[in-house]
């Protein structure tokens, strides 16, 4: 399936059907969130962050310096979660 969505849609063509279908996939919510960064859909972005968060996720301490949140930066949600993981300055 991934060798023919990427070949059909490309990347950004895999990371829509994996957030369309997470409970296909093994992931955490902090991956479904730089999916969603990536995707442009900043408010999924936040949510799964969100869940992340509140799952005490493993890899949501990365938020900070993970280039696929990039994109996640400028909205004030970032400082918010930021401040909930305790990397606000």
């Amino acid at each position: 399936m991934i060798r023919e969505v990427i070949a059909k849609d490309g990347w950004q063509g895999l990371l829509k059907e994996v957030c369309a279908r997470p409970q296909q996939f093994k992931l955490y919510h902090y991956d479904l969130a730089t999916f969603y960064a990536e995707l442009g859909d900043k408010d999924n972005a936040f949510a799964k962050l969100n869940q992340s968060v509140d799952d005490n996720e493993q890899f949501s301490g990365f938020v900070k310096v993970d280039p696929f949140m990039q994109s996640l930066r400028d909205d004030p949600r970032y400082q918010e979660i930021l401040k909930r993981v305790g990397l606000a300055e």
